[in-house]
Protein backbone atom coordinates (compact mmCIF):
# COMPACT_ATOMS: atom_id res chain seq x y z
CA UNK A 1 0.00 0.00 0.00
CA UNK A 2 1.09 3.44 -0.79
CA UNK A 3 0.61 7.18 0.87
CA UNK A 4 2.30 10.37 1.34
CA UNK A 5 1.49 12.53 3.79
CA UNK A 6 3.30 16.24 3.90
CA UNK A 7 5.32 17.24 6.17
CA UNK A 8 6.32 20.49 7.28
CA UNK A 9 10.05 21.90 7.18
CA UNK A 10 10.85 24.86 8.78
CA UNK A 11 14.00 26.93 8.43
CA UNK A 12 15.98 28.37 11.42
CA UNK A 13 18.04 31.78 10.04
CA UNK A 14 20.58 32.55 12.13
CA UNK A 15 21.96 36.40 12.24
CA UNK A 16 25.84 37.19 12.71
CA UNK A 17 27.01 39.51 14.87
CA UNK A 18 30.09 41.56 14.99
CA UNK A 19 31.49 42.41 18.28
CA UNK A 20 33.81 41.96 21.29
CA UNK A 21 34.10 38.73 23.07
CA UNK A 22 31.99 39.37 26.00
CA UNK A 23 28.82 40.44 23.45
CA UNK A 24 29.09 37.23 21.52
CA UNK A 25 28.97 35.22 24.59
CA UNK A 26 25.98 37.18 25.89
CA UNK A 27 24.32 37.26 22.40
CA UNK A 28 25.12 32.65 22.32
CA UNK A 29 23.36 32.93 25.85
CA UNK A 30 20.71 35.26 24.82
CA UNK A 31 19.81 32.56 21.56
CA UNK A 32 19.84 29.78 23.68
CA UNK A 33 17.46 30.75 26.07
CA UNK A 34 14.89 31.73 23.24
CA UNK A 35 15.13 28.63 22.17
CA UNK A 36 14.03 27.30 25.17
CA UNK A 37 11.33 29.21 26.17
CA UNK A 38 10.31 28.71 22.73
CA UNK A 39 10.26 24.95 23.50
CA UNK A 40 8.58 25.45 26.85
CA UNK A 41 5.64 27.42 24.76
CA UNK A 42 5.06 24.87 22.37
CA UNK A 43 4.70 22.04 25.13
CA UNK A 44 2.59 24.21 26.84
CA UNK A 45 -0.22 24.27 24.06
CA UNK A 46 0.85 20.39 22.64
CA UNK A 47 -2.12 18.07 23.27
CA UNK A 48 -0.64 14.32 22.41
CA UNK A 49 -3.47 12.23 19.67
CA UNK A 50 -5.72 9.71 20.99
CA UNK A 51 -5.67 6.83 19.15
CA UNK A 52 -8.88 6.34 17.28
CA UNK A 53 -11.74 4.13 19.35
CA UNK A 54 -12.35 1.08 16.59
CA UNK A 55 -15.83 0.28 15.36
CA UNK A 56 -18.67 -1.27 17.13
CA UNK A 57 -22.22 -2.08 15.19
CA UNK A 58 -23.20 1.43 16.74
CA UNK A 59 -20.35 3.27 15.47
CA UNK A 60 -18.91 1.89 12.50
CA UNK A 61 -15.71 4.22 12.80
CA UNK A 62 -12.54 6.11 14.03
CA UNK A 63 -12.76 9.56 15.45
CA UNK A 64 -9.91 11.18 13.98
CA UNK A 65 -7.91 13.56 15.95
CA UNK A 66 -5.99 17.13 14.86
CA UNK A 67 -2.55 16.27 13.40
CA UNK A 68 0.59 17.05 15.30
CA UNK A 69 2.82 16.89 11.95
CA UNK A 70 2.71 13.85 9.70
CA UNK A 71 1.11 11.06 10.19
CA UNK A 72 1.80 7.13 8.44
CA UNK A 73 3.47 5.91 5.96
CA UNK A 74 2.51 2.65 4.26
CA UNK A 75 4.74 2.46 1.16
CA UNK A 76 7.33 -0.20 2.81
CA UNK A 77 4.25 -2.48 3.88
CA UNK A 78 4.34 -5.89 2.25
CA UNK A 79 2.25 -9.21 2.83
CA UNK A 80 4.26 -12.06 2.68
CA UNK A 81 3.79 -16.08 2.83
CA UNK A 82 0.48 -16.01 1.05
CA UNK A 83 -1.70 -19.23 1.00
CA UNK A 84 -4.96 -19.04 -0.91
CA UNK A 85 -8.03 -20.30 0.88
CA UNK A 86 -11.52 -19.48 -0.74
CA UNK A 87 -13.96 -19.77 2.60
CA UNK A 88 -16.89 -19.18 2.37
CA UNK A 89 -18.13 -17.06 5.44
CA UNK A 90 -21.75 -16.68 4.75
CA UNK A 91 -23.20 -13.75 4.14
CA UNK A 92 -21.36 -12.82 0.77
CA UNK A 93 -18.14 -12.89 3.10
CA UNK A 94 -15.54 -14.99 1.98
CA UNK A 95 -11.36 -15.08 2.84
CA UNK A 96 -9.09 -15.01 -0.02
CA UNK A 97 -6.18 -15.25 1.30
CA UNK A 98 -3.99 -15.57 4.62
CA UNK A 99 -0.46 -14.40 4.80
CA UNK A 100 2.14 -12.50 7.11
CA UNK A 101 1.99 -8.70 7.06
CA UNK A 102 4.65 -6.00 7.69
CA UNK A 103 4.11 -2.37 7.86
CA UNK A 104 1.50 0.44 10.00
CA UNK A 105 -0.53 -1.50 12.27
CA UNK A 106 -3.48 0.90 11.64
CA UNK A 107 -6.34 -1.01 13.30
CA UNK A 108 -6.11 0.49 16.50
CA UNK A 109 -4.90 4.00 15.40
CA UNK A 110 -1.48 3.75 16.15
CA UNK A 111 0.08 3.52 13.39
CA UNK A 112 3.27 1.61 14.83
CA UNK A 113 5.22 -0.54 12.27
CA UNK A 114 4.83 -3.88 12.94
CA UNK A 115 6.81 -7.05 11.55
CA UNK A 116 4.97 -10.67 10.46
CA UNK A 117 1.22 -10.04 11.65
CA UNK A 118 -1.42 -12.38 10.85
CA UNK A 119 -3.93 -10.97 8.20
CA UNK A 120 -6.51 -11.97 6.02
CA UNK A 121 -7.99 -10.83 2.60
CA UNK A 122 -11.78 -10.74 3.00
CA UNK A 123 -14.39 -9.98 -0.01
CA UNK A 124 -17.49 -9.08 0.16
CA UNK A 125 -19.47 -11.37 -2.97
CA UNK A 126 -22.86 -9.74 -2.35
CA UNK A 127 -24.48 -6.56 -3.48
CA UNK A 128 -24.66 -5.44 0.04
CA UNK A 129 -22.10 -2.95 2.01
CA UNK A 130 -21.11 -4.57 4.71
CA UNK A 131 -21.21 -2.09 8.16
CA UNK A 132 -19.57 -4.22 10.58
CA UNK A 133 -18.70 -7.92 10.98
CA UNK A 134 -16.24 -9.84 13.50
CA UNK A 135 -14.39 -12.82 11.64
CA UNK A 136 -12.66 -15.42 14.27
CA UNK A 137 -10.12 -18.55 13.94
CA UNK A 138 -9.18 -21.03 16.62
CA UNK A 139 -5.28 -21.80 15.76
CA UNK A 140 -4.40 -24.44 18.48
CA UNK A 141 -5.55 -22.75 22.27
CA UNK A 142 -5.47 -19.40 20.53
CA UNK A 143 -8.40 -17.40 18.69
CA UNK A 144 -7.08 -14.81 16.26
CA UNK A 145 -9.67 -11.99 16.12
CA UNK A 146 -10.65 -9.65 12.85
CA UNK A 147 -13.07 -6.49 13.13
CA UNK A 148 -14.22 -5.28 9.91
CA UNK A 149 -15.65 -1.89 9.30
CA UNK A 150 -17.52 -0.38 6.04
CA UNK A 151 -16.70 -3.21 3.12
CA UNK A 152 -18.82 -2.37 0.23
CA UNK A 153 -20.44 -5.38 -2.14
CA UNK A 154 -17.61 -6.08 -4.61
CA UNK A 155 -14.70 -4.98 -2.45
CA UNK A 156 -11.88 -6.34 -0.63
CA UNK A 157 -9.82 -5.78 2.30
CA UNK A 158 -6.97 -6.53 4.15
CA UNK A 159 -7.51 -7.26 7.77
CA UNK A 160 -4.69 -7.27 10.37
CA UNK A 161 -5.39 -9.76 13.37
CA UNK A 162 -6.59 -7.82 16.36
CA UNK A 163 -4.34 -8.62 19.49
CA UNK A 164 -1.38 -8.65 16.84
CA UNK A 165 -0.88 -11.83 16.95
CA UNK A 166 2.12 -13.59 14.80
CA UNK A 167 1.49 -15.79 11.57
CA UNK A 168 2.88 -19.09 12.04
CA UNK A 169 4.52 -21.19 8.71
CA UNK A 170 4.18 -24.10 10.46
CA UNK A 171 0.33 -23.72 10.97
CA UNK A 172 -1.83 -25.18 8.40
CA UNK A 173 -4.34 -22.21 7.78
CA UNK A 174 -6.30 -24.16 4.83
CA UNK A 175 -7.50 -26.97 7.55
CA UNK A 176 -9.14 -23.92 9.84
CA UNK A 177 -12.20 -22.63 9.20
CA UNK A 178 -12.48 -19.30 10.10
CA UNK A 179 -16.25 -18.05 10.95
CA UNK A 180 -18.47 -14.67 10.51
CA UNK A 181 -20.65 -13.57 13.45
CA UNK A 182 -22.12 -10.00 14.45
CA UNK A 183 -22.46 -8.98 10.75
CA UNK A 184 -24.32 -6.02 10.04
CA UNK A 185 -25.27 -4.20 7.13
CA UNK A 186 -25.99 -0.57 5.93
CA UNK A 187 -29.70 0.38 6.58
CA UNK A 188 -28.91 2.86 3.40
CA UNK A 189 -26.84 3.39 0.43
CA UNK A 190 -23.64 4.93 0.85
CA UNK A 191 -23.40 8.27 -0.50
CA UNK A 192 -21.24 11.21 -0.78
CA UNK A 193 -23.77 13.66 -0.80
CA UNK A 194 -22.85 15.06 -3.95
CA UNK A 195 -25.62 17.09 -4.24
CA UNK A 196 -25.13 18.96 -1.46
CA UNK A 197 -21.28 19.14 -0.64
CA UNK A 198 -18.08 19.09 -2.41
CA UNK A 199 -15.10 17.52 -1.47
CA UNK A 200 -10.87 19.02 -2.71
CA UNK A 201 -8.52 17.03 -0.52
CA UNK A 202 -4.95 16.99 -0.39
CA UNK A 203 -2.45 15.16 2.23
CA UNK A 204 -3.67 15.58 5.93
CA UNK A 205 -6.53 18.04 4.73
CA UNK A 206 -9.79 17.65 3.47
CA UNK A 207 -12.27 20.62 1.91
CA UNK A 208 -15.54 20.67 2.13
CA UNK A 209 -17.92 23.23 0.87
CA UNK A 210 -21.92 23.24 0.55
CA UNK A 211 -23.18 23.20 -2.90
CA UNK A 212 -26.89 22.96 -2.50
CA UNK A 213 -27.47 26.49 -2.04
CA UNK A 214 -29.30 26.14 1.33
CA UNK A 215 -27.75 26.09 4.80
CA UNK A 216 -26.82 22.82 6.07
CA UNK A 217 -27.35 22.91 9.60
CA UNK A 218 -26.59 19.20 11.05
CA UNK A 219 -23.17 17.91 11.89
CA UNK A 220 -21.76 16.30 8.47
CA UNK A 221 -19.40 13.38 8.93
CA UNK A 222 -16.75 12.35 6.33
CA UNK A 223 -15.73 7.97 6.74
CA UNK A 224 -12.59 6.71 4.77
CA UNK A 225 -10.64 4.04 5.02
CA UNK A 226 -6.67 3.27 3.69
CA UNK A 227 -6.99 2.08 0.61
CA UNK A 228 -4.54 0.93 -2.49
CA UNK A 229 -4.46 -1.10 -5.36
CA UNK A 230 -8.12 -2.05 -5.32
CA UNK A 231 -7.81 -3.17 -1.62
CA UNK A 232 -8.74 -1.55 1.45
CA UNK A 233 -6.09 -1.91 4.73
CA UNK A 234 -7.55 -2.20 7.55
CA UNK A 235 -10.91 -2.86 9.18
CA UNK A 236 -10.54 0.00 10.78
CA UNK A 237 -13.01 2.90 9.43
CA UNK A 238 -11.66 6.85 9.95
CA UNK A 239 -14.16 9.90 10.61
CA UNK A 240 -13.87 14.14 10.94
CA UNK A 241 -16.93 15.73 11.88
CA UNK A 242 -17.60 19.50 10.88
CA UNK A 243 -20.02 20.74 13.54
CA UNK A 244 -22.66 22.94 12.89
CA UNK A 245 -23.19 22.26 9.33
CA UNK A 246 -22.35 24.90 6.66
CA UNK A 247 -23.94 28.06 5.43
CA UNK A 248 -24.72 27.89 1.86
CA UNK A 249 -21.90 28.65 -0.37
CA UNK A 250 -19.60 28.38 2.70
CA UNK A 251 -16.24 26.03 2.99
CA UNK A 252 -14.68 24.37 5.91
CA UNK A 253 -11.52 22.47 6.26
CA UNK A 254 -10.84 19.77 8.40
CA UNK A 255 -7.30 18.44 9.15
CA UNK A 256 -7.17 14.85 9.07
CA UNK A 257 -3.82 13.25 9.54
CA UNK A 258 -4.79 10.00 8.77
CA UNK A 259 -5.94 10.70 5.25
CA UNK A 260 -3.55 10.29 2.06
CA UNK A 261 -4.38 11.93 -1.24
CA UNK A 262 -2.80 8.97 -2.96
CA UNK A 263 -3.64 5.96 -0.40
CA UNK A 264 -7.04 6.69 1.43
CA UNK A 265 -10.87 6.47 -0.19
CA UNK A 266 -13.55 8.82 1.33
CA UNK A 267 -16.25 5.83 1.77
CA UNK A 268 -19.58 7.79 2.89
CA UNK A 269 -20.70 11.20 4.56
CA UNK A 270 -23.83 11.79 6.46
CA UNK A 271 -25.32 14.79 7.36
CA UNK A 272 -27.28 14.77 10.64
CA UNK A 273 -30.78 16.15 10.82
Amino acid sequence: MSGKFAKNNQKAAAKKRKGSGLTAVLTVIALLLALVVGALCLGAFYEPEEAPRIDEPSAPEAQEQLPEETAQSTEAASIEQVETLSVNLGYGLYVQEVGSYTGIYMEDGTDEVVSGILMLVVSNDSELDIQYAEITMDIGEETAQFTLTTLPGGDSVVLLEKNRMAYDKAVDYEAILPAANNVAYFAEELSLQEDQLELKTSDGVINVSNISGEDIDGDIVIYYKNAAQDLYYGGITYRVTLQGGLKAGEMKQSLSNHYSETGSEIMFITISE
